[in-house]
């Protein structure tokens, strides 16, 4: 009989610790991330595989502090096919409704991890409704312009995600001349 009772308490105490956890992990909520999308704007022209270009590019979130100056507050590797996402996860970013505390941008940098020259910082701003995944509150990089492109970046440049989907790819193929 006391065996049972131990195995009757140790299951409650099981299932008190269970509920306890599932509390907690539904409790949390996903930390805010800025997604985007590198382009490469030559790779076509210089056949080069767009992969490559975008091999070792990170994505740099620099916000501007309480002393009016930007700093870096998070940096995410750029993928194959050039997307990338960076959590925001600095208190001083982000408020507790969410939203930026202050003006941030989103910069390519190298692989060197220096920025990338010939183009503006991308304007992070609040994702439209509906965008939210997962409990996230989700931010979109805005596309910055290109002035020129650089050897080490790959003439990669970052573009607004949202527009990419409605873009027609329209590949030019050259036919041999007659003579």
């Amino acid at each position: 009989m006391e065996i049972k009772a131990r195995q009757l308490l140790l299951a409650v105490f099981g299932i008190v610790i269970a509920i306890g956890f599932a509390n907690a992990v539904q409790g949390e909520t996903a930390p805010p991330v800025v997604v985007g999308l590198a382009k490469c704007s030559d790779c076509a022209r210089r056949n080069m595989d767009a992969e490559a270009a975008f091999k070792g590019l990170q994505v740099a979130v620099k916000c501007k502090n309480s002393k009016g100056e930007y700093e870096s507050t998070a940096v995410g590797q750029v993928g194959r096919s050039g997307a990338f996402r960076v959590p925001l996860a600095a208190a001083d970013v982000v408020g507790e409704d969410g939203e930026l505390k202050s003006e941030c941008f989103a910069q390519l940098h190298s692989a060197s991890s220096a920025p990338c020259p010939g183009q503006e910082p991308s304007k992070i701003v609040a994702a439209p409704p509906g965008h939210d995944a997962n409990g996230e509150k989700t931010y979109v990089a805005l596309g910055g312009k290109v002035y020129r492109s650089s050897p080490e970046c790959a003439s990669a440049f970052l573009c607004h995600p949202f527009f990419h989907s409605i873009m027609h790819h329209h590949h030019c193929h050259l036919s041999p001349s007659r003579r």
